[in-house]
C-alpha cells in the first residue's frame, strides 16, 4: 500500500504485507532481509509480516488503519483520494478522513483510469521490477519480493506528476467531454526510462 502526491514525492513510503514466512523478523532469512533492506535504502518497518496459511494478503481494514497510524501526522490537513472499498471504512467511517481535509472516493467503474497508483505509478514500477528481477535476485522468491518495493521507491516526482495530469487532465487548459472521450481511447500506461535507477542497482 502507497500514497502519492501530485507535488511532492516519498513522504508515504509503500509497505509489503506479506504472509512470505522469510519476511518473519524471528524467521531464519530476517538477516538477509535485513542485508537487502540495507542495501537498498529500504526501512525493515516498511515489511509488515502476518502469520498465515494464506499465499495471498489480501487488501483490508487493518493495512489501511496501519497505514493512517504510521503516516497520521504527514496525513493531517490533506486531501484524500481514494478506493471506495469497504478497507478504507471502520464502522461506517472513512478511516484516512480523521483529520483529513477533504476526502474524495473513486466511483467503481472509473476506478482503474482514475487512480494513479492503479493505473500508472504501480506499472511503472512492475514494468521495471519484471525487466531486472532475475538480474538483482535470481529466482529467489523473497528478494524479489523485496525488489518490488524498491522498484516502487523509485518512480520520480516527475512520473508521479506525469500521472496525475494524465489521469486528471491536469495538462489541459479547458477540459471538455470531448477531450475525456479522446483521451481515453488512448493508452492511459505511461512508462519512463529507467537508466539512471540501473546504474544505482545492488
Amino acid at each position: 500500500m502507497g500514497a502519492f502526491c501530485y507535488d511532492d514525492n516519498g513522504q508515504y513510503p509503500a509497505f509489503l504485507f506479506t504472509h512470505n514466512p522469510d519476511f518473519n523478523p524471528a524467521g531464519h532469512r530476517w538477516s538477509e532481509v535485513v542485508k537487502w533492506c540495507t542495501d537498498w535504502n529500504i526501512a525493515t518497518e516498511r515489511i509488515v509480516y502476518v502469520k498465515s496459511d494464506k499465499k495471498y494478503c489480501a487488501e483490508s481494514q487493518w493495512m489501511v488503519s496501519h497505514f493512517f497510524n504510521s503516516y497520521r501526522k504527514e496525513l493531517k490537513g490533506t486531501r484524500v483520494l481514494q478506493d471506495a472499498g469497504n478497507c478504507f471504512k471502520k464502522d461506517g467511517e472513512f478511516i484516512l478522513a480523521d483529520g483529513a481535509d477533504r476526502v474524495e472516493t473513486f466511483p467503481p467503474a472509473p476506478h482503474g483510469e482514475l487512480s494513479v497508483c492503479d493505473n500508472n505509478i504501480w506499472g511503472i514500477a512492475k514494468k521495471w521490477w519484471r525487466k531486472e528481477r532475475e538480474q538483482y535476485c535470481g529466482d529467489d522468491f523473497t528478494k524479489q519480493a523485496l525488489h518490488l518495493l524498491w522498484s516502487i521507491d523509485w518512480v520520480t516526482s516527475d512520473a508521479i506528476k506525469a500521472c496525475w495530469d494524465r489521469n486528471f487532465l491536469l495538462d489541459v487548459r479547458k477540459p471538455s467531454l470531448e477531450g475525456v472521450d479522446e483521451r481515453l481511447t488512448l493508452s492511459n500506461r505511461l512508462t519512463f526510462k529507467n537508466a539512471d535507477r540501473v546504474r544505482c542497482c545492488i
